[in-house]
């Protein structure tokens, strides 16, 4: 399969660029906004091999939840590949803050 010959921006924590309201990942100038919606639909489906390109500087609104993401990737489907990469899991609670925004992410064994 031949790679978009766009800019690729790994959906990862070190490309977070922007948090207000919403999650914009992006290098130097370029950037996607608004894609905490897809991230969450991928990750419920276990998703860690994907590209998605985009025409636009963010994924589709649709009707502001990941429903509408879950229900392409059920249309698409997913293909199991033979080779696999461990998910980081927590082990111990962590936090953020930032004035009145207060993050914080426990340890489960589930989804």
């Amino acid at each position: 399969m031949d790679l978009p010959s766009k800019p690729i921006i790994p959906a990862r924590v070190e490309y977070v660029c922007e948090t207000s309201r919403s999650t914009t990942i992006g290098i130097k100038d370029v950037r996607v906004h608004t894609v905490e919606h897809v991230l969450a639909a991928i990750r419920a489906f276990n998703i860690d091999n994907l590209i998605i390109e985009l025409s636009d500087i963010e994924p589709p609104v649709g009707n502001g939840s990941s429903d509408v993401f879950v229900k392409m990737i059920e249309e698409a489907g997913i293909h199991q590949q033979e080779q696999s990469i461990p998910i980081v899991q927590l082990h111990k609670p962590v936090h953020w803050s930032e004035g009145d925004i207060h993050l914080v992410a426990l340890p489960y064994d589930g989804l």
